[in-house]
């Protein structure tokens, strides 16, 4: 898995529906890295920037899951995430 996803290429005589899933799977690469590089503040995406694998990328990113200002930010919106529904409630005069 180290090495990443790769698109085979493509034999010949191909049908419509054959070069249209292979240009998707191609786009999926790209999307993936995208995806995580845009959920990064910028001092992470400096440090992942070289990288060319979605996977390894999503491996450097584990890493910071148990840091403790991960961890203080989920405690934060997990208490907003509460306070809103209290909100939610009281508005529909439920009141916990």
């Amino acid at each position: 898995m180290k090495e990443g996803y790769k698109v085979p290429s493509l034999p010949a005589n191909l049908t419509m529906v054959q070069i249209k899933n292979h240009n998707e799977r191609k786009s999926r690469k790209s999307k993936a890295i995208v995806t995580l590089v845009a959920a990064v503040s910028s001092e992470i995406f400096i440090r992942i920037m070289t990288m060319k694998l979605a996977f390894d990328v999503w491996n450097f990113l584990e890493e910071y899951e148990g840091d403790e200002w991960i961890k203080g930010m989920k405690m934060v919106n997990l208490i907003r995430e509460f306070e809103l529904q209290k909100m939610k409630d009281r508005d529909g005069e439920r009141v916990l």
